[in-house]
């Protein structure tokens, strides 16, 4: 057999200390959770759809953030004077609500800001549970106050040590009767149907989506390309080294 520089045994070696060193930095990094709630199907028995798409009509993300969990609420897919009047989530049930904090950061569009009360199992959605936390939008005063179409609000939520977005995955609490859910959030729109004077309670119906991290995904990736370039050169050598 021909003496090569680098047999291909030391290759594979080499690929694969890599390629496990690479899979030990990942699970030794506390990788940033992104959880959100697609607001897109409808429950309770007086509820009308909105009259946008199958939606979603908001959506809620939760995102690790330094100091706590950044919260976006957006009306993706609200129309005309639809407006959101309320939005309900739920805490981990190990974890205390009411230790909770808000600390507005940002908004897109011009309303009034949200009154927001966190306690255990006190906010009620029609035809659902109970919620740990609520959001009350303002139902008045016209559009300039409303939270409406293509809005957004941000909020860094703290109080808790080690809180992350994981801790808002939780379902509603029954109250023994309801006749929808449990879901893991609720919001109530106004001014939903045909003529926009009805409303509807909706929730998230795929549950949470989990969405990765962009610098998790880009670790993910290099893996899988140095566990590819070690098939490939397997490929490539072997028939050399026979």
């Amino acid at each position: 057999m021909r003496n090569y520089p680098l047999t291909f045994s030391a290759l594979k070696l080499a690929f694969s200390l890599g390629f496990a060193a690479l899979l030990l930095s990942i699970s030794g990094t506390r990788a940033a959770t992104i959880i959100q709630y697609q607001f897109d199907t409808v429950f309770g028995a007086n509820s009308v759809s909105p009259t946008g798409t199958n939606g979603p009509w908001m959506t809620a993300t939760f995102q690790d953030a330094a100091g706590g969990v950044m919260l976006t609420i957006s009306n993706s897919d609200l129309v005309g004077s639809e407006k959101i009047d309320m939005a309900d989530f739920n805490l981990n049930t190990n974890l205390n609500p009411a230790s909770l904090t808000f600390a507005y950061q940002s908004s897109v569009g011009a309303f009034d800001l949200p009154g927001i009360s966190n306690a255990l199992n006190n906010f009620k959605a029609d035809g659902d549970g109970y919620y740990d936390v609520q959001f009350s939008f303002t139902t008045g005063g016209g559009p300039g106050s409303q939270f409406g179409a293509g809005e957004s609000v941000s909020y860094l939520i703290a109080g808790i040590s080690g809180l992350t977005a994981a801790d808002f995955a939780y379902l509603s609490f029954s109250d023994g009767t309801s006749s929808n859910g449990p879901y893991y959030a609720a919001a109530h729109i106004q001014n939903t149907g045909v003529n926009q004077n009805k409303s509807a309670w909706t929730s998230p119906g795929g549950g949470p989506f989990i969405v990765p991290e962009p610098s998790q995904l880009a670790l993910l990736c290099l893996g899988a390309s140095a566990w590819l370039g070690k098939r490939s050169l397997r490929r490539r050598l072997t028939p050399q080294l026979r």
